[in-house]
């Protein structure tokens, strides 16, 4: 965490295009990777402009004022502040919320620019970042599936009226009635749809 957010200053904000100037010590040994522009998303900018109202004119150059020293231990400090404000510490706080901002990013705009913006690969972001999240991502495609199904067997009831004409029509008609009437009720089951193994 320290090595991109110590360096920060206020000169890396700008206000007008709405971006952050990051800088990236770990990559900056590989070509056209030691730094990055990013933009300054609603919820970072209202904390930075909040910060830098608070700050006193003339003041540091830094944006973090306080921990300066990489060598301190951030993580021991960001559990109390968690703790202060009544959560839980979780794991990995540090890699845990850049795989949450990762995966958000990429539910948001295409992959690209998720990586670029974060400073990393998209087989790097695949193996490290990308978590499930909890969006209702999971139901959206269940109601899509059940969707296209029962809009699938409406399709094929209107077929197969229109091949069997009038003579079949009741015959037809309630089988697919009995299909088009059932088809979003389908429950799959603790099982899914692989067949169960002896």
């Amino acid at each position: 965490m320290p090595s991109e957010a110590l360096p920060l200053t206020w000169g890396d904000v700008n206000w007008e295009k709405h971006t952050l100037h990051v800088k990236s010590p770990k990559t900056e040994h590989h070509a056209g990777q030691a730094s990055r522009t990013v933009p300054l998303f609603p919820e970072l900018h209202k904390v930075l402009l909040a910060a830098f109202e608070a700050a006193e004119p003339g003041g540091s150059p830094w944006i973090i004022t306080r921990y300066r020293d990489p060598k301190q231990n951030q993580r021991t400090q960001f559990e109390r502040i968690i703790l202060r404000a009544g959560l839980t510490p979780w794991p990995k706080p540090w890699h845990n919320m850049r795989a949450s901002r990762q995966s958000e990013l990429m539910a948001k705009h295409d992959l690209a620019s998720a990586c670029r913006w974060l400073g990393n690969s998209p087989a790097v972001a695949a193996k490290h970042y990308a978590m499930v999240m909890n969006d209702g991502s999971f139901e959206r495609a269940i109601g899509a599936a059940q969707n296209t199904a029962q809009s699938m067997a409406e399709s094929d009831c209107t077929r197969l009226q229109a091949e069997n004409g009038d003579s079949e029509k009741s015959l037809v008609l309630q089988a697919c009635a009995d299909i088009c009437s059932n088809v979003h009720k389908v429950d799959m089951g603790a099982a899914g749809f692989e067949p169960a193994k002896a």
